[in-house]
């Protein structure tokens, strides 16, 4: 009897850079533009969208002028790009591979579906890939069970 098998992706997370490599990215880029980051803020709010919801709470609470809030969102699109495009190399051949050997492929965030579709597009995967697809649209977000 063949058993299914499903590989779940965190989109931001396993598929891309842990949790840990994407802090240290947005403490870089807001170091970068002369800025200090809040650990406080930038953990508690860790499972939203950054430029939606953690660099909006971070500008509020650091009283950023406008001026620094862009520089921070352009050092966080340069350096999340570089390892976007400079991640595994033929990521989506590897994952066809997996569904080429019985495999289905499935995707979990929490952002909303049209920024969730334009990030798979930065980084060169095609959404038909995924036989799961689940977005924070709902309102049901990690780490929520009701999730998986």
């Amino acid at each position: 009897m063949w058993e299914k098998k499903l590989v779940l992706f965190n989109l931001g997370g396993s598929l891309l850079l842990s949790a840990d490599k994407a802090i240290t990215l947005l403490c870089k880029a807001i170091r970068e533009a002369g800025l200090k980051p809040d650990y406080k803020i930038i953990c508690q709010n860790w499972d939203e969208s950054i430029s939606e919801v953690v660099i909006p709470l971070l500008e509020k609470k650091g009283n950023w002028t406008e001026k620094q809030t862009g520089l921070v969102m352009e050092k966080c699109l340069e350096l999340f790009n570089d390892v976007n495009f400079n991640s595994p190399a033929n990521l989506e051949i590897k994952l066809k591979e997996l569904k080429e050997v019985g495999y289905e492929l499935g995707i979990i965030t929490n952002h909303r579906r049209q920024s969730f579709l334009a990030a798979l597009a930065d980084i060169g995967l095609d959404y038909s890939i995924f036989s799961y697809v689940k977005t924070g649209d709902d309102g049901i977000k990690k780490p929520d069970p009701k999730v998986f």
